[in-house]
């Protein structure tokens, strides 16, 4: 603790022995210093192997250099460019300023190492005059963003994609390589379209009702004569399972029009709207796959907590257990292969972690692709090649596994011909978002932490690249603020991974800092483009994000470690986040806020209310604040998860203590921080009730409490007028609490 309060001791005044550093000492202060990697001797490592290559300080043993400081230096600051020789690294420092004040001795000692560090630091954080950036207005980066989803045509001769017209996304048609304009498909003003897709040339779409998330299949001709509801059928919600390549106008959806309560399997005509029942539901399948001849051949069963993956080698044929799952086994079929006689599936049965597992029709394993630090996110199989084109893991960005060196090679191309127009891409910022069935036409992308995103067209034929489209061209990157991957130690001793966003052109020191707890609890926080988190810190916050316990992505065992503990452990890990950024001198003590949606809405509920004088204001956006009515209003197709919710969450008979202990609303008496609350009244997740009880126990206690009820949303605000008044008062409640 010694070595990282004087890593990140900004006063010249600190006494240090004047010891000599060995290279190892000097590369940990640096990354204790440089990076916010303090809890996570895995993210450590990966940090100093990019700063010493090869044969590079092979003896860490021995007293680091100035030139060999020089060189790590250089590379933490993302200042290398031709360097080849010690010499060219240390003049590139000296034009940094990096060994200003220093003495000219050739080693380094600790005092020479806290001042290098703080003018390392002053490098890095690029701050000029401590003034922040200008203000980016709340419409600029909440209005909808422009043209995207952009999707192929199954023959890649058209385009389609969304865009806002009369204030909401709809759907556009361009045909390729054409100067004629786009046509207009859609015709919604009530509702965003959900998402699209192509089936041979008719075009679909999804969509709720005023975010009650009853989603409807709806088809729309090429100039947008004809709309239709395919599946006009009241309280029922419907998915897509196939798009059943090669059977002329039908595809396979799930619907839950028999019983509100699950899914059977319908074929859809797209063009009548008619539907045939091709599997029912006994009532306990929670998911189905079909193989690449549209046949209905997979199934999981589950009672929420122990499952089977189902298996018949035919539709005429009686399902049978295929591979039996354990409690907190996860087994997720991806699809079947080419030949139908193998299934891709992820899984961590027998395993902490989740991995790309592909087994034959007797159930026996091949280990395709694993991490053994976080699961294995996603995958892209190529039916033609008949193999995983590449994986996807995320530890503190995203990352690739390529399998097939052919396309490995198109991606690296692709990276570098985009590289060129903006100046480099990483793998973590390219995203792979469509192509056409002979993979020779593609639809990528860019985005980053400060790049919402830019679309290009590429045709590997001709080797051209075109830029389609920038999202929210109006927001300058270089005004936007940066996503640092963070790690600390919870209070008993969990590795907590997240990210912090610090204001751009400001000192990372005594700032108001906002905490912001995922929603789920299970899912997690990704490096990336966040809106919200960027209008944040263009208003000069700080941005702490945590991947408590339970967070999905790091495995079973960190999952299972959040199971009873809401408003427990994972708030004290929530806690300790802040604590972490109040101990590096980041964050100013008296003006911590939290906000927080769906489950981040009830971690900010539980914060005010466990941890009453940590929080200065706070904020609510559809959350939680009474498990047992909350469990009590889950829709009906979240029943077969009842049991899973029950073993993560609590049981409101056998845990009823735990509960009426765990939820804020019963403990108001202990709130004292300033509240903003925001809800949906058609939220079918957590009800308006949630939102409606804590309220009115406040107010019945003479505490004034801004409430925000919006009648045409759901499980938060989708519409724009209603995201741009809502983040318009949020910032308004925050700033008068928090920047006095």
């Amino acid at each position: 603790m010694q070595e990282v309060r004087a890593a990140n001791e900004t006063s010249s005044q600190v006494e240090v022995k004047e010891e000599r550093l060995s290279a190892k000492e000097f590369l940990n202060l640096t990354v204790t210093a440089l990076t916010f990697q303090h809890g996570s001797e895995t993210m450590r490592q990966q940090i100093i192997d990019t700063w010493v290559k090869g044969e590079e300080l092979k003896d860490l043993s021995v007293h680091i250099k100035r030139d060999e400081a020089a060189r790590i230096l250089v590379r933490a600051l993302n200042k290398e460019e031709k360097e080849a020789t010690l010499a060219e690294y240390q003049e590139k420092a000296n034009k940094l300023g990096l060994f200003n004040g220093l003495s000219t001795s050739e080693t380094i000692s600790k005092q020479d190492a806290v001042k290098i560090l703080n003018n390392a630091k002053n490098v890095k954080n690029g701050v000029s005059n401590n003034e922040g950036v200008k203000e980016i207005s709340v419409e600029d980066f909440m209005k909808n963003p422009g043209n995207m989803g952009y999707e192929l045509s199954p023959d890649g001769n058209y385009i389609s994609y969304a865009s806002a017209w009369e204030n909401r996304l709809n759907i556009f048609v361009k045909k390729m390589n054409d100067d004629s304009e786009p046509v207009r498909v859609s015709n919604s003003t009530d509702r965003d379209i959900g998402g699209l897709f192509w089936k041979d040339d008719n075009l679909l779409y999804v969509k709720d009702k005023g975010g009650d998330e009853n989603h409807h299949i709806y088809s729309t001709t090429f100039n947008g004569n004809e709309e239709k509801d395919l599946t006009p059928y009241p309280n029922v919600t419907v998915g897509i399972l196939s798009g059943l390549q090669g059977v002329k106008d039908e595809i396979l959806i799930m619907m839950n029009k028999e019983d509100a309560k699950v899914f059977d399997v319908y074929k859809l005509n797209v063009k009548t709207g008619k539907t045939t029942h091709v599997a029912k539901n006994p009532g306990n399948i929670t998911s189905w796959i079909a193989d690449r001849d549209g046949n209905v051949r997979m199934a999981v069963a589950s009672d929420g907590v122990v499952g089977t993956v189902l298996y018949r080698d035919s539709e005429k044929d009686e399902f049978k257990p295929f591979i039996e799952m354990e409690e907190e086994d996860q087994v997720t079929p991806l699809g079947f292969t080419k030949d139908n006689k193998h299934i891709l599936a992820k899984s961590n049965k027998g395993r902490d972690k989740v991995e790309v597992v592909k087994y034959d029709l007797e159930g026996n394993e091949e280990v395709i692709m694993s991490n053994s630090e976080v699961d294995v996110m996603g995958v892209l199989y190529s039916s033609d090649k008949d193999k995983l084109l590449y994986g996807t893991y995320v530890s503190d960005k995203t990352h690739y596994q390529f399998f097939d060196e052919d396309f490995e090679k198109l991606f690296r191309k692709i990276q570098h011909k985009l590289g060129v127009q903006e100046l480099g891409v990483q793998e973590s910022e390219l995203g792979i978002n469509d192509y056409n069935k002979e993979m020779t036409k593609f639809i990528v992308s860019v985005s980053s932490d400060t790049i919402f995103g830019k679309y290009y067209y590429y045709d590997s034929t001709t080797d051209e690249m075109t830029e389609m489209a920038t999202l929210s061209p109006w927001l300058n990157p270089e005004e936007l603020a940066e996503m640092h991957p963070i790690s600390y130690k919870s209070r008993d001793g969990l590795t907590i991974n997240g990210y912090l966003t610090l204001p751009k052109n400001k000192e990372a020191k005594n700032l108001p800092l906002i905490v912001n707890p995922h929603g789920g609890p299970w899912a997690r926080d990704m490096w990336g483009f966040n809106n919200e988190v960027q209008l944040l810190a263009n208003r000069g916050y700080a941005v702490l994000q945590v991947n408590f316990r339970t967070s999905t992505g790091y495995g079973k065992e960190f999952l299972q470690a959040g199971y009873k503990q809401w408003g427990l452990k994972i708030q004290d890990d929530i806690t300790d986040g802040v604590q972490w950024a109040i101990d590096q001198g980041i964050a100013d003590p008296k003006r911590i806020g939290i906000y927080g949606a769906s489950f981040g809405g009830y971690a900010t509920l539980a914060g005010i209310t466990y941890t009453p004088d940590l929080y200065a204001a706070a904020v609510d956006y559809v959350g939680v604040s009474n498990i047992f009515t909350f469990l009590n209003t889950i829709p009906p197709y979240w029943d077969t998860l009842r049991n899973q919710l029950y073993k993560r969450v609590g049981n409101p008979e056998e845990d009823k203590e735990l509960l009426t202990a765990v939820s804020p609303v019963f403990h108001v008496d202990k709130i004292k921080t300033p509240l903003f609350v925001a809800q949906g009244a058609n939220d079918p997740r957590v009800n308006k009730a949630e939102s409606d009880q804590v309220v009115e126990a406040l107010r019945a206690r003479g505490v004034d409490v801004e409430y925000m009820v919006k009648d045409n949303e759901g499980h938060g605000f989708q519409n724009e007028e209603n995201r741009i008044e809502f983040y318009n008062a949020m910032l308004k409640f925050l700033d008068s609490h928090l920047k006095k």
